[in-house]
């Protein structure tokens, strides 16, 4: 499909998106004739791209607007939007493989699919940008998300008769995203730590999206002697006249002195100060898989 749309510029306008799809029934084949009890095989593929456009219409247009109040009887002009000349398309891209198999005249049925997605110049609306611009925020593309995983699917019809019929359900699928690339103005961090209900909110290549990351904890302190700060090989650091260096907290701005029995969290870079460098990957928010099972009964 070649589709064309007036929200772009002229050289954006029209995006390509083609798709392919096919299967291989193998239980028709002649040498699975043999087996009876197999109602359907078959191996499925496919390959498909759509595109979807912003949402604002017009949007390469540099659009003017006179303001609300007059000086000496003039009203002044200003720009009200954002030419936006390089706005492509969003582009979602999939790939699948899977195979379906019904046995029993589909008192069993399976279904499994194993996929490769990908959002390519994805949208950000009301994107933050420096206010030297003369506009608080924009709409970009942002980058390059992957989403890759598998899904499968079981019914089966223990009981099917006219007047009565039993079948239990079960599917289980497992999905997981990587960002790929970002926009070099998309910011990627936001928030801080040293605020309470405040987090350092980030965003980074290769990480999914809904990823934690704070301070690593590593447990409490033990006593006075476990608050003194460790090198990279884990010695203990001494200033120039020779008195232990103790940990603290987001020096100079907190410079908190940890004390037994407070938190203890990895200190990264090994400086004895916990602040925003030691911040790291913590894990990922998406749940490892998603499933679900049920059962119906039909009578009459």
């Amino acid at each position: 499909r070649r589709e064309g749309n007036s929200k772009f510029d002229e050289k954006y306008r029209y995006g390509y998106f083609p798709s392919i799809s096919g299967a291989w029934r193998i239980s028709g084949e002649p040498f699975m004739k043999k087996f009876t009890w197999l109602t359907d095989l078959r191996l499925r593929a496919s390959y498909g791209e759509n595109g979807h456009a912003p949402r604002n219409a017009y949007s390469f247009f540099n659009i003017y607007d006179v303001m609300a109040w007059t000086y000496l009887g003039y009203s002044a002009v200003y720009p009200k939007t954002m030419e936006l000349e390089n706005l492509r398309w969003e582009a979602f891209i999939t790939r699948d493989i899977g195979f379906t198999i019904d046995i029993m005249n589909s008192r069993i049925k399976m279904d499994f699919d194993y996929y490769k997605n990908r959002t390519r110049d994805m949208f950000g609306e009301r994107i933050a940008i420096s206010s030297t611009s003369g506009f608080e925020s924009t709409t970009i593309n942002i980058g390059t998300l992957d989403n890759e995983g598998w899904d499968f699917s079981f019914r089966s019809f223990p009981i099917r008769t006219d007047n009565l019929s039993i079948s239990f359900d079960f599917n289980i699928a497992k999905n997981y995203n990587i960002l790929r690339k970002v926009a070099d103005n998309f910011p990627l961090e936001r928030g801080r730590t040293t605020v309470n209900g405040e987090y350092k909110r980030i965003i980074q290549i290769g990480n999914p999206i809904g990823s934690f990351y704070g301070y690593k904890y590593l447990g409490v302190y033990k006593d006075e002697e476990d608050c003194i700060a460790l090198d990279k090989n884990g010695n203990k650091i001494y200033d120039a006249n020779g008195e232990p260096v103790y940990m603290v907290f987001n020096y100079p701005s907190v410079n908190y002195k940890f004390q037994p029995g407070d938190a203890k969290y990895a200190d990264i870079n090994h400086d004895g100060n916990i602040n925003y460098l030691d911040v790291v990957y913590l894990g990922d928010a998406n749940p490892d898989f998603t499933g679900g099972f049920g059962s119906t009964i039909r009578y009459k």
